[in-house]
């Protein structure tokens, strides 16, 4: 029974991410971003679990990739598109120009391949992991439901999401190395720039509410580069 225990958390972290794409359909963009939280706190649980119960296993690896592509792969893409049809003011839904918003899903499928298959990323990454690149593009979706801090028009131009298309697909499969959370110890040897960006981003999330979720995304990928180079 104890081996199941991990694998029936990723099944949740499924299930959630399913769920929210219904949610984004209906137009109830909040509450598709809880779904997301709560299936990202799944995809933590799941690798805590395993480890605490000593129950890794060759399936619960590959489920959690598939679990994963949901959650982290077409969500953020089906948000992308949603934002990217009310930019153009596109009103067909087969419209080619929306659609090219799942490039973000062929290139998540690609890395959660590699990563499998990838030995080096155990404590870190290398390229930034499909959660970052859904949390940014959830965010986006999120400010401009809410308009946030009057962004809302800003954030659905075309030209804008195509950019940030391209660049987080291409980060995605990039040989970048990047700081992942899991933290060595309680410390700040070794886990600075964990706690700089931890507590930055609660900072930022105090300070500008919605708006501080893509942008907590971009400072992630500016604290790597920068341990990298002090490195």
């Amino acid at each position: 029974m104890r081996k199941h225990i991990p694998n029936a958390i990723t099944l949740l972290n499924a299930l959630l991410g399913s769920v929210a794409l219904v949610a984004l359909f209906a137009e109830r963009h909040q509450i598709a971003m809880l779904l997301f939280l709560a299936a990202g706190l799944m995809d933590f649980g799941d690798g805590l679990a395993a480890r605490l119960l000593k129950a890794k296993s060759p399936v619960g690896k590959e489920l959690d990739s598939l679990a994963d592509m949901i959650s982290f792969g077409l969500l953020p893409s089906v948000a992308l598109y949603l934002l990217l049809q009310a930019g153009l003011g596109a009103k067909d839904p087969l419209d080619g120009r929306s659609l090219l918003a799942f490039l973000l899903a062929a290139s998540a499928a690609l890395r959660l391949a590699r990563f499998n298959l990838d030995e080096r990323q155990t404590q870190d990454f290398i390229g930034l992991p499909t959660p970052a690149t859904a949390l940014f593009f959830m965010g986006l979706l999120l400010v401009w439901s809410r308009d946030s801090m009057g962004l809302g028009e800003f954030v659905s131009q075309p030209v804008l999401l195509y950019a940030c298309l391209c660049v987080f697909a291409l980060l995605q499969l990039a040989p970048l190395p990047l700081f992942s959370m899991k933290f060595r110890g309680m410390g700040w040897k070794g886990n600075a720039f964990r706690y700089i960006f931890a507590l930055s981003s609660l900072g930022l999330l105090l300070w500008l509410g919605a708006v501080a979720i893509p942008l907590s995304i971009l400072w992630y990928l500016a604290l790597g580069l920068l341990k990298n180079f002090v490195q």
